[in-house]
């Protein structure tokens, strides 16, 4: 071999040279250095933004640019260079301290690997988020937990200048975050005390029972309620009764309890941030002579579940209290009838009895399917003499494997395990790029490596994926056999007809699944209405009868002569000025809750003003969520010219879906901020942003979750986005996902105009 000139041979790495672009090829560009030496600048060395949205440098014949020395062989005169080098070097910026330890950070997914997840914060800074820095990231791996092109923010713990590699946390962003809206989520409206109770009254219970008796073995009572003013109401109840009552705030519960020594605690079943049965179980442990009765509604204490061997109860009592109930309570724990309860709930078992025959009879259609599914299946492998045959279904959004029907002459089934193994084999490629296989030699293509693990002695297979059913599910067809070359094209053709009739079979089975949910939903809503109409009717009935109460006691005001007539008018006065505002909100409440079931019609709203009712409509279920709602509107925001009754819908369900994926993250100080803006010069001057801090959205899903059928909750019916989208575009809105960050929430914007459109017009006004 002949020597290379001085010139190559004084080439050192790390050195900047000139150089000109001769030819691009899929690897990158070969380019030419003034001595005339080739070399050749890799993909990956082009730029430092590595980023799946990034714009790709394109070069072309005859470019010149300055490169740096990555490789040289001087024997074989092999030279490998890197644009991206010979520029600034972006971690230059980390070392003058601009990323320090503490710092929260940006950045987009750009490597899984078996040491955690590469991100890219900017071009040329790149971090790692290790698997136990990612809620619940204990025993996963990096690929179950994200996606390559998710958006992720995170703090940095520490910065590795030897590796230039930046250690990240997304559990210490979200205690971060928790610390910071700790006095956010105070101020929320909705985690403040908003209930009105009606006030607990002697009049028409027969106390004499109880008399001789209080004292006998209950003398001091706490009660732990949120409700502060009917706590307070409670206390005053008994201690007029003649025991000695405190009601206890729930920020000093724990410790107050344990300094106490109370013969009964009345307990509410759902605080804002405790659970009364954990509560529960606390104090028996400390002192178990107490005797504990839990407080809570119906569906609470349904939805709370019911067994629980360590939880000692004396009673349950469910609100709105029965006080005739709380009093032959009391005259058991004064005597000896008094004995301890358990929860079996009859009420759930018989709930659930009757929900499996519902679920039976209306999947019938489903299960016809899953018949029709196997038959299909038969018959292609018995004419294409197939060993097996698979419908595959893969989840989207979990990227799990699941087995919709099979036939096979040697395996029976497949394990969980084998189908964790093939999501990540050449079906994930089948399902989610839509790749068509005929192969029949697969043990000599590496690319079925992990698919043989699963299918060992598959040599020839068909793989190809089922026309789109449904947004939430991907489904492949399989056929494996033993023998090389086994499938011809006519067994190609053949499984592509058959994959339409899978299909069909399968979009009825969907399709039968969302019209299930949206009549549960549909049915809800009807039941709903006409409640609240029946309601309506009946408050009218109460504010009449409140109107001449009001009368009748001016009239006992005007004649309470001595001091005692006027002591009790006084006090009569003050209790039904509270009766009366419990009304006034019963009356709100009802009133905003029906317009959700009238008609629509054209008109102007005030963004504002119905982001503040959709927040008041929200309240219950936010707090039993423990979810706080803000929201934040511009004072000099304009009316809009729209359908009210449409953006309502929108405005609650966008809220009430954030507000549920919160409470599945179950962590502290969670807040939906609703935050309205005016901007004149824009297309759609009024925006609003649903923030959130659930668990985020993957990149990929942005589109997808408005799409019809879509859900990430088992009990979500798919509809509700879908519906949204729709909605907002009659109006001549927009409603997308702005921006998510994985485990730390999302933001969805919806944006309008201030002029009506053609359909808002027609809407009869």
């Amino acid at each position: 071999m002949a020597p290379l000139p001085e010139a190559m041979q004084n080439l050192k790495i790390g050195e900047t040279v000139d150089c000109r672009v001769i030819r691009v090829v899929p690897a990158g560009a070969i380019v030419a250095l003034d001595s005339g030496r080739t070399g050749i600048i890799r993909n990956r060395e082009m730029d430092w933004n590595r980023s799946p949205d990034a714009t790709r440098v394109m070069l072309v014949e005859g470019d010149r640019l300055q490169a740096c020395v990555v490789t040289f062989d001087p024997t074989t005169g092999h030279l490998e260079l890197s644009r991206k080098r010979a520029l600034a070097n972006p971690w230059e910026r980390v070392q003058a301290g601009e990323y320090p330890a503490g710092r929260i950070v940006r950045g987009v997914v750009v490597n899984l690997t078996h040491e955690g997840v590469y991100v890219e914060i900017v071009p040329g800074i790149d971090g790692i988020l290790p698997v136990n820095q990612i809620p619940g990231g204990t025993g996963k791996r990096s690929e179950d937990l994200l996606w390559i092109g998710d958006i992720v923010e995170a703090v940095v713990l520490e910065v590795q200048q030897e590796r230039e590699l930046l250690i990240l946390s997304i559990l210490e962003r979200i205690n971060k975050r928790s610390i910071e809206q700790t006095q956010k989520f105070s101020d929320s409206d909705t985690m403040r005390d908003g209930s009105h109770y009606n006030t607990p009254t002697t009049e028409s219970i027969d106390f004499s029972r109880l008399q001789d008796r209080i004292g006998t073995r209950i003398r001091q009572v706490c009660i732990v309620d949120d409700a502060s003013q009917f706590a307070r109401e409670l206390a005053e109840w008994l201690t007029r009764l003649g025991y000695y009552a405190v009601e206890v705030k729930e920020g000093v519960s724990a410790e107050f309890l344990e300094s106490g020594d109370f013969d009964l605690y009345l307990l509410d079943v759902h605080l804002d941030a405790a659970d009364g049965r954990e509560i529960a179980k606390t104090i028996v442990r400390r002192s178990p002579g107490s005797k504990i009765i839990l407080m809570t509604a119906l569906d609470r204490i349904i939805e709370s579940g019911t067994d629980d061997e360590d939880l000692v109860l004396y009673g349950v009592l469910l609100k709105p209290l029965d006080y005739r109930e709380l009093l032959d309570l009391l005259l058991a724990l004064e005597g000896a009838e008094a004995k301890p309860i358990t929860l079996s709930g009859p009420d759930q078992v018989e709930r659930d009895q009757g929900f499996e025959e519902y679920v039976k009879t209306h999947l019938e259609v489903t299960a016809n399917v899953s018949t029709a599914l196997w038959e299909a299946l038969s018959k292609l492998r018995e004419d294409t003499r197939a060993d097996a045959a698979y419908l595959l279904r893969l989840d989207p959004y979990s990227q799990q494997v699941s087995v919709t029907a099979s036939d096979s002459s040697y395996q029976d089934y497949l394990t969980k395990s084998q189908l964790d193994v093939l999501k990540w084999s050449v079906v994930r490629h089948i399902a989610f790029n839509r790749e068509r296989v005929h192969e029949g030699a697969a043990s000599a293509q590496s690319r079925f490596g992990t698919y043989q693990r699963v299918f060992f002695n598959a040599e020839s297979c068909i793989g190809l994926s089922l026309p789109e059913v449904s947004p939430t599910e991907h489904f492949v067809l399989l056929l494996n056999h033993r023998e090389r070359d086994h499938f011809t094209d006519e067994h190609l053709a053949a499984a592509i007809t058959l994959s339409s009739l899978l299909a069909s079979y399968l979009r009825q089975s969907t399709l039968s699944t969302i019209l299930t949910r949206s009549q549960r939903s549909v049915l809800m809503g009807q039941l709903s209405a006409s409640l609240l109409h029946e309601l309506r009717n009946q408050l009218n009935t109460i504010g009449q009868t409140a109107q001449n109460m009001d009368l009748d006691i001016d009239e006992i005001a005007d004649r309470a002569g001595s001091p005692p007539t006027r002591l009790w008018a006084g006090r009569i006065m003050r209790r039904w000025s509270q009766m009366k505002t419990g009304y006034a909100d019963l009356r709100t409440m009802t009133l905003e809750n029906l317009g959700i079931a009238g008609q629509e019609h054209a008109g102007t709203v005030h963004v504002g003003d119905l982001l503040e009712k959709i927040k008041r409509m929200i309240g219950p279920i936010a707090k039993t969520h423990q979810v706080g709602v803000q929201v934040r509107a511009e004072p000099r925001l304009p009316d809009l010219a729209t359908v009210p009754l449409r953006l309502e819908q929108v405005f609650l369900n966008v809220a009430l879906n954030a507000v549920q994926q919160m409470g599945l993250m179950r962590q502290p100080n969670c807040l939906l901020q609703i935050l309205a803006s005016h901007h004149g010069n824009q297309p759609y001057p009024i925006q609003v942003r649903f923030k959130d801090d659930g668990p985020g959205i993957h990149k990929a899903h942005w589109d997808w979750v408005f799409k019809l059928g879509t859900t990430t909750r088992s009990d979500g019916s798919g509809l509700g986005l879908f519906v949204s989208k729709g909605l907002i575009e009659s109006l001549g809105g927009l409603i997308v996902i702005e921006q998510s960050h994985m485990f730390v929430g999302t933001t969805l914007l919806i944006q309008l105009p201030l002029s009506p459109t053609p359909e808002v017009s027609h809407v009869r006004s």
